[in-house]
């Protein structure tokens, strides 16, 4: 996955949004919407051309959008707007395709009709996408704070390497490790608590 700094938006941003002349805070929601946008589309059926092409008609929607007074919404959330978006966005892509290959002759326009997903399971892949980087965002954070507490939650959780092989490589005793990774369990949840909170 690529590197992920913060998903989450702060209301503070999305003020800032409405001055599109703003390049600072523009560009800061396209470094952390960008590359997950991406990834998504791609897994979606589209190339990375196709990809390339539906995120920035996502950004350049958002920038239409925040012509208009943008009243945050905690219950609705900025992600939501931003699944909608994507979603449309790469079914409008799908639909591009579908015409282009119309005149082939071939099946490929009904392929990819067949294989556009359903607004729900849209949905529920970028959701999944956004935690996923959430996570990442989160260790990354906690890695800054506590990177012995990391070093040792990643040789354990995310390596599967045994405690005991674990405790020899970072030179601490096994009930450290054992510690080291409750710690970092339990920071990398706080960090997701405060990402989702902004």
């Amino acid at each position: 996955m690529d590197d992920f700094s913060n998903l989450a938006t702060s209301a503070t941003l999305l003020g800032r949004l409405h001055d599109l002349n703003d390049r600072e805070a523009w560009g800061e929601l396209a470094e952390r919407y960008t590359a997950p946008i991406h990834a998504w589309c791609k897994r979606h059926g589209l190339s990375d051309f196709d990809a390339d092409d539906a995120t920035q008609e996502i950004l350049l929607a958002l920038r239409r959008r925040f012509r208009t007074p943008f009243q945050y919404d905690a219950q609705k959330g900025f992600r939501n707007y931003l699944k909608r978006a994507a979603r449309n966005a790469v079914i409008d892509a799908q639909k591009k395709l579908c015409r282009r290959d119309r005149g082939s002759g071939d099946t490929a326009a009904h392929r990819r009709l067949a294989e556009v997903p359903d607004a729900e399971g849209l949905d529920a892949a970028l959701e999944q996408l956004f935690r996923q980087h959430e996570l990442e965002a989160a260790m990354a954070a906690v890695e800054l704070r506590s990177p012995k507490c990391m070093n040792a939650f990643r040789l354990v959780v995310l390596d599967n390497v045994p405690v005991a092989d674990a405790a020899k490589q970072l030179d601490m005793t096994q009930n450290a490790i054992y510690k080291a990774v409750h710690d970092a369990r339990a920071k990398i949840r706080a960090e997701i608590e405060r990402l989702d909170s902004c």
